[in-house]
């Protein structure tokens, strides 16, 4: 599962790069946020719609075997679950769900720490040096990028109201509210 969640957080990263650098490989999502679609964003958006489910899979297992659970995990995961099938379903947008993807950078360093931590391993000089990687990853890359999606969003906010669908608006504004508002902070 461990090496799932770092190869996803890179492939977020990549992908999230090319898109706010404006390479040629999302120059036309980045052009226009609202209806620019590519071949490699489609790719994109049924890759990470794939990984929620895994996770989503993952979570609910290690729930039922081991008797734990995190609410706010599981909100995460719905979240994603919900808002990549509406934005695939909706086949425009993409330039949201590909930005939102890159928060998943945090994954590889959160992981260092929980298997540090089972290993009894925590406070030591590579748990240190990890958690400090992990806070300035997690501050630029999940609140950063949250705030920056919700201010995209509300500059595109005539355009998005005449074109993209009220429920995929809804969760882009709920989902990334609640990232940004609730789950981040908290975590």
């Amino acid at each position: 599962v461990g090496e799932c969640r770092s190869v996803a957080g890179f492939y977020g990263l990549y992908n999230g790069l090319h898109l706010l650098l404006k390479t040629e490989l999302y120059a036309e999502l980045a052009a226009d946020p609202v209806t620019g679609v590519n071949p490699a964003s489609y790719l994109f958006m049924k890759t990470i719609l794939a990984f929620f489910a895994f996770e989503m899979i993952t979570y609910l297992y290690v729930s039922q075997v081991w008797g734990r659970s995190d609410s706010t995990l599981l909100i995460h995961h719905i979240l994603g679950l919900a808002g990549y099938s509406i934005y695939l379903w909706s086949g425009i947008g993409f330039w949201w769900g590909v930005c939102l993807f890159t928060e998943e950078i945090s994954a590889p360093f959160t992981g260092v720490s929980w298997v540090l931590s089972k290993l009894n391993k925590p406070h030591t000089v590579t748990w240190l040096i990890n958690q400090w990687i992990l806070v300035v990853v997690w501050v630029f890359f999940r609140c950063g990028i949250d705030l920056m999606l919700l201010g995209n969003y509300f500059v595109q906010l005539p355009r998005s109201f005449q074109i993209l669908p009220y429920v995929s608006q809804a969760m882009l504004f709920v989902g990334t509210g609640t990232m940004a508002l609730y789950l981040n902070p908290y975590w």
